[in-house]
């Protein structure tokens, strides 16, 4: 419909989609389509008014092409998990989706088949990659592309920090200056070069593409992600008594940098009760 605003809606056991056909003044809300599993990411396509994507953690690829009254599963999608997505600028038929352990696989044909970026997983980097919870691993957390460069890509691993691809997947590179722990990227629409990472630590933003995104441009923050430490509060109650297996498997996984050692040990690891 002309003139339509449409927001796609992820939620812990739905999706949905909100339109307003008089700019935004008022809106209606579609049928819910349940999931498996909690919506991770979403991703509308900018030159398929009518088609998204969903990621939804561990059931995988959703798509849409009714503008979110229904959603099909896509059952090809090789992998149990889907952490982010991102729809293709120009090509309506191709999408990316970064996977557990962090990987990014790309379909050319909406979703039918899927191939890996082999190049991804071979930054010299990746050997350093994993999680802060010893049953699950690294996962590709965010995927962006840079407005008006399709060859421009930006995956955040958590745990892992962020990656660069310059030239459309082909070739990958680690960026350096700030903390490991990626929750969000974004980038400015009106500056390609500025590109902003929330981690689990603080706030980072770069204006040259990411090749600068130090301690210099780095706001205050937290050093511990209030929801790691609520759910180790949680488990902590009755978690048992292996204390001492947990942590030793954890150091091998967070021996990164300080901050991850930091989280390793420190309140918010995931952990049970330290023995008497």
């Amino acid at each position: 419909m002309a003139g339509t605003k449409r927001i796609y809606v992820g939620m812990h056991d739905g999706v949905c989609a909100v339109t307003s056909d008089d700019g935004g003044k008022t809106w209606k809300q579609g049928p819910v389509t349940p999931l498996e599993h909690a919506a991770a990411r979403l991703s509308a396509s900018p030159v398929a008014s009518s088609r998204a994507y969903l990621a939804a953690y561990e059931a995988g690829v959703y798509r849409t092409d009714d503008g979110g009254v229904t959603w099909e599963h896509l059952g090809s999608y090789p992998t149990d998990y889907a952490h982010s997505v991102l729809a293709h600028p120009d090509d309506a038929d191709s999408v990316c989706v970064g996977s557990e352990p962090a990987e990014i696989w790309r379909s050319a044909d909406c979703g039918a088949t899927w191939n890996e970026f082999d190049t991804f997983r071979a930054v010299p980097e990746s050997t350093q990659w994993g999680f802060h919870a010893p049953t699950r691993d690294s996962h590709v957390r965010d995927l962006r592309a840079a407005p008006g460069s399709v060859n421009d890509l930006y995956a955040g691993i958590e745990v892992g920090g962020m990656v660069r691809s310059g030239d459309g997947g082909s070739s990958w590179k680690q960026l350096s200056g700030l903390n490991d722990d990626i929750h969000c990227v974004n980038l400015s629409a009106d500056r390609a070069d500025r590109i902003y990472v929330a981690t689990a630590v603080a706030p980072y933003r770069s204006d040259d593409g990411g090749r600068h995104l130090g301690d210099d441009q780095r706001r205050a923050g937290s050093a511990v992600h209030a929801a790691h430490l609520r759910r180790a509060r949680r488990r902590g109650r009755g978690a048992g008594d292996r204390f001492g297996e947990r942590a030793a498997r954890q150091s091998q996984v967070l021996s990164l940098d300080r901050c991850r050692a930091q989280l390793g040990t420190g309140p918010g690891c995931r952990r049970g009760r330290r023995p008497d």
